[in-house]
């Protein structure tokens, strides 16, 4: 059997019997997978997925069963950072999901070939990818799959090309189409719009260090304003609070630094948030000493 089952020759001049036939081979394959998967420590299931997928590809199988075991088999490969086939197996399940014609289907087979993509180190591929499939999803009105797509676009921006800005238009659009969704929707934008802010605060703070104040200041303004926006007051104030700390012991403008720090602790009062309310405290009173000693 050959290694990457996506390189062999497609043969579809099969008549309705034999396709019928070749349908069940490839749920037997897949259901043999699916048994051999409660056995670790062995390549079983990966041998017979690969099975599946040759078969399927092969002869152009349009089964859902026969294409959710090829997805099952994309996001082995991807674990396993087997990125090549991945990526080329992911590409013809594409394919067979748009000969199926399920929109929703379709979706989910671009996100799992944006994250083979990913494993590939293809970024740009991958982002690519997403926009297409988040446009699949508006398309069927499915604001769940819309929301998680938006946030892999958002993840990926930060993380791979730190634009910081697109990324959180990203995260506050993916907030608003969940505010209107169920509560376990709404709160997985909330976790990873938290996750989010929370690591671009620190980069905030590492670019400060590295001595780019400028730039810093920008991702500062970027936290604090998301933040607010999305319900994340702890954020917004230790935003606000590293701004005006910038600029006093920096950048030398404790005059600027001291109504942020102001507006910080008056949002940490409002929310109750009491460490930040005795952290805000001290720092304006650092501002308002090195102010009067000028």
């Amino acid at each position: 059997m050959a290694d990457d089952p996506v390189d062999m020759p497609v043969t579809s001049d099969l008549n309705d019997e034999e396709r019928a036939d070749t349908a069940l081979v490839t749920r037997l394959l897949g259901t043999l997978a699916q048994t051999a998967s409660t056995e670790p420590g062995n390549d079983v299931e990966l041998w017979l997925l690969r099975a599946c997928a040759e078969v399927t590809v092969d002869l152009q199988i349009v089964d859902i069963f026969a294409l959710d075991c090829i997805a099952q088999l994309v996001l082995y490969l991807v674990d396993r950072q087997e990125a090549a086939e991945a990526v080329a197996l992911a590409g013809r399940e594409v394919e067979l999901r748009e000969m199926l014609g399920d929109a929703v289907s379709l979706a989910q087979a671009l996100c799992r070939q944006s994250r083979a993509l990913e494993c590939a180190r293809q970024p740009d591929q991958a982002l690519e990818v997403l926009s297409r499939a988040f446009g699949v999803a508006q398309k069927v009105r499915d604001p769940d799959l819309a929301v998680r797509l938006l946030l892999d676009r958002a993840r990926i921006l930060g993380t791979q090309f730190g634009d910081f800005d697109k990324a959180l238009r990203l995260l506050q659009q993916a907030h608003d189409i969940a505010e209107a969704g169920p509560l376990e929707t709404r709160n997985r934008v909330g976790e990873q719009c938290e996750l989010a802010l929370s690591w671009i605060l620190r980069s905030a703070s590492d670019t400060q260090d590295a001595g780019n104040a400028e730039a810093a200041v920008q991702q500062y303004r970027l936290v604090y304003e998301t933040a607010r926006s999305v319900g994340i007051p702890e954020l917004a104030v230790r935003a606000v609070y590293d701004h005006a700390r910038l600029l006093a012991a920096e950048m030398g403008f404790p005059d600027r630094a001291l109504p942020l720090a102001e507006k910080g602790l008056a949002l940490a009062s409002e929310h109750t948030l009491e460490d930040l309310v005795r952290y805000g405290t001290s720092l304006i009173s650092e501002i308002r000493q090195d102010l009067a000693r000028r």
